[in-house]
């Protein structure tokens, strides 16, 4: 199937995103799969965002 966009799979509160990791966690036979957030990373490390890479997160390089 091709997709239009991918934009609504990038957010873990949409119902394709959720549809997604339902369907991965089947394929791979575990019962739980998360993803980590990037405002929840930078809470849990206490660090700013110009101080840690987040490249996977926005694209953007770190200087």
């Amino acid at each position: 199937k091709h997709l239009q966009s991918v934009e609504p799979y990038f957010h873990p509160d949409s119902s394709q995103y959720k549809k997604m990791i339902k369907a991965m966690e089947k394929d791979l036979n575990v019962t739980s799969l998360k993803y980590q957030r990037l405002e929840d990373m930078l809470a849990a490390t206490e660090v700013g965002p110009n101080n840690l890479c987040t490249y996977c997160w926005t694209g953007r390089e770190f200087n």
